[in-house]
């Protein structure tokens, strides 16, 4: 087995950052669902890396076959690192055609106060928010919008910038029909698994208000606060608003009763889901656009606080 050659969808430098714990004789096994996996648990899906150590302890313990079983997918190749430059990173479980974007490293992080001045900002990419997911040909006055990431081991940083040409809050209780007023919706799938979101923290799917509460539904099926993961503040020069927001990334273990959550170690080379959106309201009693950052056809387009599939693909860079 340890001569078998095969391809592996990582990227390059992210089986870079791994070679410290895999030798050059001993394969890196690997199904790229769930990144970030370290241990190789016979029925639970991920992403392993075996070091020799943990190789000779699974075959000491005659338990190999039982983690390939485990695998839909078993990949297998040398530690070198060069098969894996290029490859595609794995999307089953995504709709196709989503973006990748990716975001630098902040050595110092932004500031979170709606002025974006920060030095961090000007090593990221802007990317567009233009896909419209609800209502009608939208005119270049009444709204425009775009974003860029980046991000410390501790948090995940946003700047948005929104032309809106009228800001709507109508609905003073933050947990109810926070989706028809003006709000910056923000999706995030923590190990880029895709799938239901919808009444677990698969994924987040986090409404910022324009009073900077987030919500999002809990697993009560119930619309609730999150504004310990979230940081927000926004400031408006005429019809144009600065976002800026600071998010602590939780995994799918989080409980909404527990006390000890705690938020995940970024990292470069991480993966994960990712999706902005902007709720649009001019004066309606129910909003009258949602515009999103990825494409979603036929009767995806409301589906994102449901379905991580539609994310987009976010790469954490140096």
């Amino acid at each position: 087995m340890c001569k078998t050659r095969g391809v592996i969808t990582v990227r390059h430098h992210i089986l870079q950052h791994l070679l410290a714990n895999v030798s050059a004789t001993i394969p890196l096994v690997a199904r790229p669902v769930r990144l970030g996996a370290t241990t190789c648990e016979p029925g639970t899906p991920g992403t392993y890396f075996w070091s020799p150590a943990y190789f000779a302890k699974l075959t000491a313990a005659g338990k190999v076959m039982d983690c390939i079983r485990t695998l839909q997918l078993l990949l297998l190749l040398t530690a070198s690192g060069a098969a894996a430059a290029g490859q595609p990173l794995d999307t089953r479980g995504h709709d196709p055609d989503r973006t990748h974007y990716l975001a630098p490293r902040a050595d110092i992080a932004p500031e979170i106060d709606g002025i974006a001045d920060d030095e961090a900002w000007m090593t990221a990419d802007w990317r567009p928010i233009d896909n419209i997911w609800l209502g009608g040909p939208l005119d270049a006055g009444d709204f425009q919008g775009r974003y860029k990431l980046v991000w410390t081991p501790q948090r995940l940083y946003l700047l948005v910038e929104i032309l809106d040409d009228v800001l709507v809050d109508f609905h003073r209780d933050p947990l109810q029909q926070y989706w028809d007023d003006d709000c910056l919706e923000i999706f995030i799938d923590e190990d880029h698994s895709g799938g239901n979101h919808q009444y677990n923290h698969n994924a987040f799917a986090y409404h910022l208000s324009l009073d900077n509460q987030a919500i999002d539904i809990g697993t009560n099926r119930k619309a609730q606060h999150y504004n310990h993961h979230v940081t927000s503040k926004w400031r408006q020069t005429g019809d144009h608003v600065i976002w800026e927001v600071a998010v602590d990334v939780y995994d799918d273990q989080y409980s909404d009763s527990g006390a000890n959550n705690q938020p995940v170690a970024l990292h470069a080379g991480k993966i994960m889901g990712f999706m902005l959106a902007y709720c649009d309201n001019d004066r309606s009693e129910l909003r009258e656009h949602f515009i999103g950052s990825e494409h979603a056809a036929g009767d995806h387009k409301d589906r994102g606080w449901i379905d991580a599939g539609l994310f987009g693909t976010l790469e954490l860079a140096e």
